[in-house]
């Protein structure tokens, strides 16, 4: 086995939280596809899980539990739309149930003219829900502090833009 295809395969390895990724080249070369599609499920189906709980890049989550139900939102950056809210009963099988926002638009920067917010969009959501009403938090550097809030966790979400605030948590009693 060559050198460079050895650093790829423990690449990938790093990458997977340890589970086994074949590069393309190889997949190539393994034979028939199978005729399955297998999705990833964190679920175990026997009362355990497996890392990571989500097949793809998911920073910053805020997790809160209203009754029953639990629900995270998370980071999304510059892409569209924004503030992506997931929802679960048991904190391993989620499932995307909405955006706090289809289209962030501050400013020719933000629409790619004359600028580029690329990697300064949305992000590090505080959710919270009080009196029959979720409210994200999120910063926008150098546009301010977005607030969205909801009745329904599935929208839809007004938005109100306050002054710059780096990093605020808003907690409820």
């Amino acid at each position: 086995m060559n050198r460079s295809f050895l650093t790829i395969a423990m690449i990938g390895l790093l990458l997977s939280n340890g589970a086994p990724m074949i590069p393309a080249a190889a997949a190539q070369n393994a034979g028939p596809a199978s005729s399955q599609v297998r999705h990833w499920t964190a679920d175990n189906g026997n009362g355990t899980y497996s890392n990571p709980l989500f097949n793809e890049e998911f920073e910053d989550p805020d997790i809160i539990r209203v009754g029953d139900d639990y629900y995270l939102a998370g980071t999304t950056m510059h892409m569209m739309p924004g503030v992506q809210i997931m929802h679960s009963k048991d904190l391993v099988n989620w499932q995307l149930v909405g955006y706090a926002i289809g289209k962030l638009d501050l400013g020719p920067a933000y629409r790619l003219e004359g600028g580029n917010i690329y990697g300064r969009g949305i992000w590090a959501p505080s959710l919270r829900y009080h009196n029959g009403t979720f409210y994200i938090f999120s910063n926008v550097n150098g546009a301010g502090l977005q607030v969205f809030q909801s009745k329904s966790i599935t929208g839809p979400w007004e938005h109100h833009q306050l002054p710059g605030r780096h990093d605020m948590s808003v907690l409820f009693d």
